[in-house]
């Protein structure tokens, strides 16, 4: 991760629990730039475990951004379309895990759609959320890093 922040890039999510999390807290720490796309409206963080990450977010330099105004009641299909947004504001989607059928599967399909890069760490069949990693390899997505790399990177 550091050495992707000294080369510019900066990390765009949905502020979900776990890889989301996990990618911005680093970035954070060496002072890269992050944005988070929200399902929900801007005052209602989800999930609230997250709160204090988006509030490091903004205080860093980053932006919170969402497409509803507030006091807007988020329904589940909001947390889908915010992936359509979350692709669309990058020049590439990295998928570091991904059920066959699960909203991570949605981000590479958007980033598809608009034209953009898809890479993905590297999966073995029957390891946890790797179906569908394999299937984006498959459809020509590019193999970046393994499993103990995209660890390694989150580290150092």
């Amino acid at each position: 991760m550091p050495a992707l922040v000294a080369a510019g890039y900066g990390i765009v999510s949905g502020l979900a629990y776990g890889t989301d999390t996990l990618v911005h807290q680093p970035c954070l720490a060496v002072g890269g730039y992050t944005i988070a796309v929200l399902a929900t409206d801007l005052d209602h963080v989800y999930p609230k475990e997250n709160i204090e990450l988006a509030e490091n977010i903004v205080k860093s330099g980053g932006c919170l951004l969402s497409e509803h105004p507030l006091g807007n009641v988020t329904k589940r299909s909001d947390f889908l379309e915010r992936n359509r947004i979350v692709s669309g504001l990058c020049m590439g989607t990295l998928v570091i895990e991904a059920a066959a059928r699960s909203g991570s599967i949605s981000t590479p399909n958007f980033a598809i759609d608009q034209g953009r890069e898809v890479w993905c760490v590297a999966a073995k069949p029957g390891e946890p959320n790797s179906e569908g990693i394999l299937a984006l390899i498959e459809d020509g997505a590019y193999e970046v890093f393994t499993s103990e790399e995209m660890i390694n990177s989150l580290t150092t």
